[in-house]
């Protein structure tokens, strides 16, 4: 009984785990194209 308790237990943390891995890589697919956007402004501002 408590075996399947601590089962219990573990799977929404392992979820969570598989969702912020996830919002992290999206987060970071944005960062970068942010990254682009402000170097393009930039060099149209340079020109």
């Amino acid at each position: 009984m408590s075996t399947s308790g601590d089962d219990h237990q573990n799977k929404p943390a392992i979820r969570q785990s598989k969702f912020e891995k996830k919002y992290k890589k999206q987060h970071v697919k944005e960062m970068k194209i942010n990254l682009h956007v402000m170097k393009k402004l930039k060099n149209a501002d340079d020109d």
